[in-house]
């Protein structure tokens, strides 16, 4: 990591600031602690889809009963779809909640990520590519496609501002290939193609996202040095004993070897000769230099002379240091600092109203991630069921092959939400019975609760419930295990 680096990085290249946000993710601890904790909260295991088709926009096609199977049809198709590495991977290596992962990885030590869809059989998968692979070509700004659009960063633009195409480097055995165009929207089918993942929103007119560790680059990079100052404070209180504080003008003790001398006496064993030189005499004496404990002082103390043992404060503030940094950083990130540091050593209200305002801060990525990549996947995903006759609905059909005159309707069917999984608090019991309220009150379903509580749907467990009250009838056995007020 360079020395160099401004206080305001933001008047760095883009690649470049890409490249130091790459070496803080790798080399620098903090850096990789502060990403890995907020993609571990964000994405977990994967958000999971909630599909809410809009009965308002619907009411004149589907009935209520109709819209309830559509949505638990399509999730389950979908959910095992997306759980197949052969088929939602391109790479056929990670399923759709790993891919969550990598892409959200990817745009945040990045800035943003490509993601382009391969078909097959009218089915998609997802190739993830690096953000720092979409660079313009040696031509930008030209007319690249016949229609006089303009490259900026990698990214073409047509006459009305919109992303018509990302221009992406490959490889080309060892080296990297010039830059190729993929195309956002598929000229015959109107399928998605391509489209560009941010790590965060930006300013209007910003064509790429910024790295995450950009807006605290400088501070990840002081904390590096200051505990690498406190390691070799430690190293030299570890060589240096202490010193020897005179308050007369006298020869001082002369340490030999880092071992110790009785005067006048030869020690048995290794041995090195010295002369030893004092007022107006001087003789040659032998000391033993083996075995012997570190920082013994060698000589009889001379007068005045009194030993001090060394000490290197720069350690001893290096904690209050690291709070107060990460403090800083957290609250660039929109994290409570709490969270980051790992640290709920204060009361039970204060803990609790750090989770709360955690909360905050996922249910908005939760919905700006599921806008910007899951849905986008959902989606397709829907589309090629219908195409290929895998599930059957015909409303959905229709409104897609409409193309703006059914717009409203293909909507209204693809409205979805994602959910990742909530820490529960300390207390689990509280957090239940606020849900029980909740639902009570209508101001909840089972079906989110269930999903925000533990991850689990609760169409699946009512099922299962039924499924093991028949089995534990059958054995003669009581189910009170399973009643509501076990």
């Amino acid at each position: 990591f360079p020395d160099n680096i401004p206080e305001d990085v933001s008047t760095l290249e883009h690649a470049y600031q890409v490249s130091l946000s790459e070496a803080l993710f790798k080399g620098n601890q903090f850096g990789a602690g502060l990403i890995n904790r907020l993609l571990t909260a964000e994405i977990h295991s994967g958000l999971t889809p909630e599909l809410y088709p809009v009965y308002e926009i619907l009411s004149d096609i589907m009935s209520k009963e109709d819209i309830a199977a559509y949505s638990r049809r399509f999730e389950a198709f979908f959910n095992l779809y997306a759980s197949d590495e052969s088929r939602i991977d391109y790479s056929r290596r990670l399923n759709f909640g790993q891919l969550q992962e990598q892409v959200r990885l990817e745009s945040m030590v990045g800035g943003d990520c490509l993601v382009i869809m391969r078909y097959e059989g009218g089915m998609p998968s997802i190739q993830v590519v690096p953000g720092r692979l979409v660079e313009s070509p040696i031509s930008t700004g030209e007319d690249m496609s016949g229609n006089k659009n303009v490259i900026i960063d990698g990214v073409e633009f047509n006459s009305r501002g919109e992303s018509v195409a990302f221009w992406v480097r490959g490889r080309d055995g060892e080296s990297l290939s010039p830059p190729k165009r993929v195309a956002a929207i598929g000229s015959t089918s109107g399928r998605l193609m391509s489209f560009l993942v941010k790590g965060s929103i930006g300013v209007a007119g910003q064509v790429r996202g910024t790295p995450l560790l950009t807006r605290i680059m400088v501070s990840l990079d002081q904390l590096q040095e200051a505990r690498r100052a406190t390691t070799t404070s430690f190293k030299l209180n570890s060589m240096i004993a202490l010193f020897m504080k005179k308050d007369q003008q006298l020869p001082g003790t002369k340490p030999i070897s880092n071992s110790a001398v009785r005067r006048g006496e030869n020690l048995a064993g290794d041995s090195i000769t010295a002369s030893l030189s004092g007022n107006s005499s001087s003789r040659q004496q032998d000391f033993n230099t083996a075995g012997l404990a570190s920082g013994t002082v060698f000589e009889t103390l001379q007068a005045g002379e009194t030993p001090v043992p060394y000490t290197n404060e720069v350690g001893s503030t290096l904690g209050e240091f690291e709070k107060t940094l990460i403090s800083a950083m957290s609250w660039a990130l929109e994290c409570p600092p709490e969270i980051m540091r790992q640290e709920f050593n204060k009361s039970f209200a204060a803990s609790q109203a750090a989770i709360l305002e955690f909360r905050l801060y996922l249910s908005k990525r939760w919905s700006i991630f599921g806008a910007n990549f899951c849905s986008k996947i959902m989606t397709e995903v829907m589309i090629g069921f219908v195409l290929t006759g895998k599930v059957e609905s015909v409303e959905l059909l229709e409104s897609y092959l409409a193309g703006t005159s059914g717009r409203d309707t293909f909507r209204a069917l693809t409205n979805i939400e994602w959910l990742g999984t909530i820490k529960v608090s300390a207390d689990p019991s509280k957090h239940i019975k606020a849900s029980v309220m909740l639902l009570e009150k209508g101001w909840t379903t089972n079906s989110r609760e269930s999903r925000l509580l533990n991850g689990s749907r609760f169409e699946d467990n009512v099922a299962r419930i039924a499924e093991e009250r028949k089995i534990l009838a059958e054995a003669g056995l009581s189910d009170e295990i399973l009643s509501p007020s076990a």
